[in-house]
């Protein structure tokens, strides 16, 4: 399962912006930043505009949301719960059958540690790190994880395509598109 929990700033103006903490992809919370002038060797946490950027770190609030004082009344807590059980039961419902091609198991035949990378390459894409690809295909892949392609590269010099197709998952070379 992946746990990803992102930091996205937005800024209204120079001197107001937000905070809005994703988890898995999902906005969770948003936290008003607090911009302040920033003097030379500050540091800083966002896009500088003149001399304005926020002063506080991801960090904070990752921890707000993770401590927030008054979860029992906001219940953030249940929301990112909510998100992992959704990634659980997305996981439990995969087909694992894998589905090697006549090029991929060649390659496992004549290359050492070969087998082990695509070991690791299936697992990365079954949670979603998609590895070598374009960011509107890592877009398309988080909506639609059923249709999704990864690519993985063996040793800087072999790439190989991970595929949701058909309920199972397909293992390919390029030329075997």
């Amino acid at each position: 399962m992946k746990l990803e929990i992102e930091v996205k700033r937005r800024r209204f103006s120079v001197t107001q912006g937000q905070a809005d903490v994703y988890v898995n992809g999902e906005m969770v919370i948003s936290f008003g930043d607090t911009i302040e002038i920033i003097n030379d060797g500050q540091p800083y946490y966002s896009e500088k505009i003149g001399n304005w950027a926020s002063i506080v770190p991801d960090s904070k609030f990752i921890g707000g949301l993770l401590f927030h004082p008054y979860d029992d009344v906001y219940h953030y807590s249940e929301k990112v719960k909510r998100i992992l059980d959704a990634e659980a039961e997305r996981l439990e419902a995969m087909n694992w059958h894998i589905e090697t091609s006549d090029g991929i198991k060649q390659e496992m035949q004549i290359r050492e540690g070969f087998e082990e990378f695509l070991s690791m390459a299936v697992l990365r894409f079954m949670t979603k790190q998609w590895g070598e690809v374009e960011p509107e295909e890592v877009e398309h892949n988080n909506k639609n994880p059923q249709a999704a392609t990864g690519a993985y590269i063996f040793q800087d010099e072999i790439k190989v395509y991970v595929k949701a197709e058909n309920g199972a998952v397909r293992v390919f070379l390029p030329e075997e598109w």
